[in-house]
């Protein structure tokens, strides 16, 4: 290498202009590699991100399905379906089966479950709706099945609230996969075995 040099210093100053445009273009082509690297891997993950708020946009959605939960809760009127109400000797029991069902329904989709607190029942068209509120840790995808399952399970679960975070933004190929917090509050119709059995025979003594 020093001999190169020495040579280069030692050359007509013609080949001395020559080798440094030749270094420079060399030098400029490196750079411009580099920012286009960096420009191509910046675009990447500002797609990502973006995927990932247009994905925390359509879940955030399902908190407006109140009134959802309002025309569902409207089939309740027939009460014949038992498999619409969680059934228990008590609320609290049937909060604990309910607490049960999420975290069955979170192991299933590798979701880690952080805590998990009740909320006050609710009174919807006469009927008794039980409530949970859990904080839960994991992968996009594994909120979204989790969420999907929830809303297809029997009886009937209801999300009445949903709030996402993004625990910090999306890094290089080597960092691990963006995780995604979030709290959800959902509910079933409850009712006790003898209140069922009674509204039964009611309508039965009613039936022309």
């Amino acid at each position: 290498m020093n001999g190169l040099l020495t040579g280069l210093m030692n050359a007509p100053r013609g080949l001395q202009r020559a080798a440094a445009i030749m270094l420079l273009i060399a030098f400029a082509g490196l750079a411009a590699g580099s920012v286009a690297a960096m420009a191509s891997l910046l675009n990447a993950k500002h797609a990502e991100l973006q995927a990932l708020r247009d994905t925390a946009g359509r879940f955030a959605r399902v908190a407006a399905l109140e009134e959802s939960l309002k025309a569902s809760l409207g089939a309740l009127e027939n009460g014949k379906d038992r498999s619409l109400f969680v059934e228990a000797e008590s609320a609290a029991i049937a909060r604990a089966a309910l607490q049960s069902r999420l975290g069955a329904i979170a192991a299933k989709h590798k979701l880690s479950v952080v805590s998990v607190g009740g909320l006050p029942d609710r009174d919807e068209n006469g009927y008794q709706l039980i409530g949970l509120r859990a904080d839960v840790v994991g992968r996009f995808e594994a909120v979204h099945g989790t969420v999907l399952d929830i809303e297809g399970d029997l009886p009937p679960l209801f999300i009445r609230e949903l709030t996402l975070r993004l625990n910090g933004p999306p890094g290089g190929p080597d960092t691990p996969a963006v995780q995604i917090t979030a709290q959800i509050q959902l509910y079933a119709a409850y009712r006790a075995p003898a209140t069922a059995s009674a509204r039964e025979t009611r309508r039965a003594e009613l039936a022309p």
